[in-house]
């Protein structure tokens, strides 16, 4: 018995120890702490967690002083400065409701805190409410975090809003306020909003991750001083704001660090813009602001933008390392910009766009420059420097004279005549000099290089002559003049620039002689549009796309120019009527290149040799006479014309030695190709595919590695007195060409047939010479063809091979003798040799007509 009751002892025991290990087990594996709101499941820097607390009371609504009083009657305050009322510690999920707090028209003196409001509109809303301070509290996850409405005197300090549909913060038509060490981040619109609210301070706050850092619209006489604003779309904006006051904000790493819009008599001082990816400050529409002290840098495209603004005045900010411009004047009228540093900034210092009255004074621009663009009536005093020297800036001022004596940094004439401009060196400048309507001038004897953009910069100029220059290795051209005449330009150094030696766009009546415009990244002359120019004796070499690049020019001459070593030597679209003659277009990619619409030039006496493409290249050109021309040993042809090239007149070029043909037409018609010799190529003399109506006579194609001619798919042309001799493979091989005319050209000791037609219809082949080849003519399954008058001597096979059907051949000549015959049979029978003794003997010449009688075949 005592076994067994101290077995239920036991059993007991057991059980009661087992429930208890159960029951501390379940609570170790409960979550310690409070819960945390989910999220995407990948953090990084921005991100945070957020507590998910369980709420600990119903929405809290109060309408009065004594529905407050009544509140907090148990706590025994007064609701006096000296005792005032206190709401604390409150955790609310507002759920269906509007608001987790909302307090309205109360004047007592009270205190929330360390509250927690969720998932309403509004997470603490104040209507007509005074003498109320918010501290330690958070708001996530509602319309707005704080609302404040007709409301004044609210303090709102150390407090955390975020992940709001509208904003962290929102004042609407109430004063009189601060916000001070609060944090909003990730709301979908603003961070702090101020609607028709004035009078109000942001101090020690940070916002970050929303649409707007801040935002005030028609607000004034607001104070936000040492805050951060960043990682916004717009790190703070004003619209419609008036005095008020930015100091000592950060305003980094947004898309605009601040954005003024028509707004007025603000200031804003000792501010940081850094690493904005639009620009530091965009003022827009806004008059009488003053900006003074920022510093404005390393934002990836401007540092201050004044647009459509007036009488704004921004004195000693610096504004460094901007990607684009310092400080760029749009539409701006009346404005002052006054002992600023621009230093390092990729484009421009100082950017004047359409603007006017602008007074600059003191300015130092370091590695960049000042850039002008139809603004009119400014001040630019020469107590603004350029790395450290002169800005020499005239405006309407004639009888200039500026040398080294001048020590210039960047020279800007506006409207100035009779100028001369001598012995300068400027470099490190956006452009080192700049003319706009300036005429009758020289520029003599100048360095200008490593420039940020253009070495000279010209438009709208006359009678300007420049000599003797050095315009090299500037980050964009060496000079661009557009919409000149009469410019003069010779013996200039144009080299190694990042883009072009020489841009000018419709410049005519110039002169562009004696320079050199080599090794630029891009072209070395683009000329586009533009008329009765000359471009001679310069040299082009090793740009990395064209020597000479025209579009759209026409009635000028191009001679006597050496272009080696560039993709193109000479690239022409669209220009018409020019001539090319004596120019040397060796050792490119291709020497001449004339593409689209080129008609009516004249290109003679130019040499296009060694090319790695072709040494002439035609695309969709017409009417063009190319005449005497050398391409030779081009890696593939010596002459190319393709796209309906046609009415061009091709005369005694000189095609040899090429690695495909000397001559190719693709898809041409009506070219006249007539007394050209194309010798020694790899592929054929002569080639043409798919072209119609040409006029082939007199030339020579000799020595090819393949045919003389070879032409396919082309009909109707006229090929005729043409020489082609001692080709591997035929004088001339016609494939599916119908309606040719070959006649009088002489086809011999080539080393398989004198002419070879396949698959060709209605041809007509006479008076031809076909000597000492392997057959004189071979008609391949061609059909309707007509053969007259032909000769044949000495081919070692047959006279004519006649494999088609309907060809007419009559009243040829075949010529056999015995050393041909030896040549092609070898040894042979004394029989056979007899009887060929006798055959030749009986009747070396034989005249027959066939009348289409196809069965007879004449061996």
């Amino acid at each position: 018995m005592r076994r067994k009751i101290m077995g239920r002892k036991q059993i007991g025991l057991f059980v009661f120890l087992t429930v208890i290990l159960l029951l501390d087990s379940s609570i170790s594996l409960m979550p310690l702490g409070p819960k945390y709101e989910e999220n995407d499941g990948v953090l990084n820097q921005n991100d945070h967690l957020v507590k998910i607390e369980e709420a600990n009371h119903n929405p809290i609504y109060i309408d009065g002083n004594d529905e407050l009083d009544d509140f907090c009657s148990g706590n025994g305050t007064l609701g006096d400065y000296t005792s005032p009322h206190v709401l604390s510690d409150y955790i609310i999920h507002a759920g269906a409701s509007a608001y987790s707090i909302y307090i309205r028209n109360t004047t007592r003196v009270l205190i929330i805190e360390n509250c927690t409001m969720r998932g309403g509109t509004n997470g603490i809303k104040i209507y007509e409410g005074t003498n109320i301070t918010i501290t330690n509290c958070r708001a996530h996850n509602n319309k707005n975090g704080f609302y404040f409405e007709n409301s004044e005197n609210m303090t709102i300090e150390h407090v955390n809003s975020s992940g709001n549909s509208n904003a962290g913060i929102n004042f609407y038509e109430s004063g009189n306020s601060t916000v001070n060490n609060c944090s909003l981040f990730n709301n979908d619109d603003y961070g702090i909003l101020f609607e028709e609210s004035s009078n109000n301070t942001v101090t020690n706050s940070t916002s970050y991750n929303n649409d707007y850092g801040l935002y005030s619209v028609s607000a004034s006489l607001n104070n936000i001083t040492n805050s951060t604003f960043h990682s916004n779309t717009f790190g703070v904006g004003l619209s419609e704001s008036h005095n008020c006051t930015l100091t000592g904000v950060n305003a980094s790493l947004n898309g605009h660090g601040f954005y003024v819009t028509y707004s007025e008599n603000t200031t804003i001082q000792k501010n940081l813009m850094f690493n904005n990816s639009w620009s530091g400050l965009y003022v827009n529409d806004s008059i009488y602001n003053n900006i003074h002290d920022n510093n404005v840098s390393f934002n990836f495209q401007y540092g201050i933008i004044v647009d459509t603004s007036e009488n704004n005045t921004l004195i000693q900010n610096n504004m460094s390392n901007n990607v684009f411009t310092a400080l760029l004047f749009k539409n701006a009228f009346n404005n002052t910009a006054k002992n600023n540093w621009m230093v390092l900034n990729g484009q421009f210092g100082i950017d004047l766009y359409l603007s006017q009255n602008i007074t600059l004074t003191g300015n130092l621009i370091n590695k960049s420059g000042l850039h002008w663009d139809e603004s009119y009536n400014n001040t630019v005093a020469q107590s603004n420097l350029v790395n450290n020297k002169p800005l020499i800036y005239y405006n309407g001022k004639n009888n200039s004279v500026i040398n080294e004596l001048d020590t210039p940094g960047q020279i800007l004439l506006i409207n100035s005549f009779n100028f001369s401009i001598s012995n300068v060196n400027i470099s490190q400048t956006s452009q080192a000099i700049f003319l706009y309507q300036s005429k009758n001038g020289s520029i003599s004897n100048c360095s200008i290089q490593e420039n940020l953009f253009d070495g000279l910069w010209a438009k709208d100029t006359e009678n300007l002559t420049i000599k003797d220059c050095n315009f090299t290795h500037n980050f964009n051209s060496g000079l661009v003049l557009w919409q000149g005449e009469n410019l003069t330009l010779t013996s200039n150094k144009l080299d190694g620039n990042d883009f072009y030696g020489a841009v000018l766009i419709d410049v005519n009546n110039t002169i562009y002689s004696n320079c050199s415009s080599s090794y630029n990244n891009e072209s070395g002359i683009i000329w586009w549009l533009g008329w009765n120019n000359t471009i001679n004796n310069n040299s082009f070499i090793h740009n990395e796309f064209n020597g000479v690049f025209f579009i759209g020019v026409r009635l000028s001459n191009v001679s006597n120019n050496d272009l080696y070593n560039n993709d193109k030597g000479i690239y022409s679209t669209g220009s018409n009527n020019n001539t090319f003659w004596e120019n040397n277009a060796s050792d490119n990619v291709m020497g001449f290149y004339f593409d689209w619409n080129n008609h009516n030039n004249t290109i003679y006496n130019n040499t296009a040799n060694y090319n790695s493409h072709n040494g002439f290249h035609f695309f969709y050109c017409s009417k063009n006479n190319i005449t005497s021309n050398q391409a030779d040993f081009n890696n593939y042809n010596g002459l190319k014309f393709e796209y309906y090239s046609g009415n061009n007149t091709i005369v005694n070029n000189i095609a040899s030695y090429n690695n495909y043909t000397g001559i190719q037409c693709i898809e041409c018609t009506n070219n006249s190709i007539s007394n050209n010799s194309m010798n020694f190529n790899l592929f054929s003399g002569f080639y043409a595919y798919k072209s119609n109506n040409l006029s082939i006579s007199f030339n020579n194609a000799s020595n090819n590695y393949y045919n003389g001619f070879y032409l396919s798919g082309s009909n109707y042309n006229n090929i005729t007195n043409n020489t082609a001799f001692s080709n591997t493979e035929y004088g001339f091989y016609l494939q599916a060409c119908d309606n040719n005319t070959l006649s009088s050209n002489n086809a011999s000791y080539n080393f398989r047939d004198g002419i070879y037609l396949a698959f060709g219809v209605n041809n007509t082949i006479s008076y031809n010479n076909m000597t000492e080849n392997d057959n004189g003519l071979v008609l391949y399954l061609s059909d309707d063809n007509v053969v007259f008058g032909n000769k044949f001597y000495f081919n070692l096979r047959k006279c004519i091979d006649n494999q088609g059907e309907g060809n007419d051949i009559y009243d040829n000549i075949c010529k056999y003798d015995f050393a041909a015959v030896m040549r092609n049979l070898g040894p042979i029978s004394s029989i056979a040799l007899i009887s060929l003794v006798i055959f030749l003997v009986g009747g070396g010449i034989f005249l027959y007509r066939r009348n289409k009688k196809p069965s007879a075949v004449f061996n």
